[in-house]
């Protein structure tokens, strides 16, 4: 997708009202926090959201700061008495992603919204999954990834449906091995057509924007 640098904010805001779970990466700049904070402001007027949760690293949760959202931040008992304040939006830092999960017992999040996804081998990875799982809607901001980034975060946002279960079904299907070092394998490269099979079964779920001027 090709969107004028004018025009960017308003068109993806309106992506972000029609996907339930869609995956964003830009090539060029573009308002992402406060975009998507009106997109959720507009979900949230329909009654589609209610309890919403921003996940994003430490120092990109200052982009989240708005009168709308609720920081859950310092000590623990202050986080659980900011979580139980009722439906509206929250944002978490994603290295407390994993306190949360084991802490708060309270209600759930119909929509999640991850600025920036961690490594697939990470923690905060693996307790994403889960809360993912559980949402109505699910919203990925992030930089374009590379090819084996790709599974990590189409998996959070359909379960495995699309690329396959494990990155292991992922790679046997669509790469070989292109670089060996000590008997293990380093890299991995695409073969004849993987590409454009790939972006046809994630074209639903996940936009990738060309941002030009004008």
């Amino acid at each position: 997708m090709e969107i004028y640098n004018t025009q960017i904010d308003t068109r993806l805001m309106a992506e972000l009202i029609a996907r339930p779970r869609v995956a964003i990466s830009a090539d060029g700049a573009w308002k992402h926090a406060k975009t998507t904070l009106a997109a959720v402001a507009a979900l949230r007027a329909a009654g589609v959201a209610r309890r919403v949760l921003v996940v994003a690293n430490k120092m990109d949760l200052c982009l989240w700061r708005d009168a709308s959202v609720v920081g859950v931040e310092g000590p623990p008992k202050e986080r659980l008495v900011a979580l139980a304040g009722g439906d509206g939006v929250y944002a978490i830092s994603m290295a407390s992603i994993a306190w949360l999960a084991r802490e708060w017992h309270g209600p759930g999040f119909d929509t999640i919204i991850i600025d920036r996804v961690p490594g697939r081998k990470s923690a905060a990875w693996q307790v994403l999954c889960g809360i993912c799982r559980a949402a109505a809607r699910v919203v990925i901001l992030d930089d374009v990834p590379d090819a084996q980034e790709l599974w990590g975060r189409v998996y959070l946002l359909d379960g495995g449906q699309r690329l396959g279960e494990t990155i292991d079904d992922y790679r046997d299907r669509w790469f070989v091995p292109a670089v060996y070092h000590e008997g293990y394998v380093w890299d991995w490269r695409p073969i004849k057509g993987a590409d454009r099979i790939i972006a046809d079964a994630v074209r639903d779920v996940c936009i990738r924007v060309r941002v030009k001027e004008g």
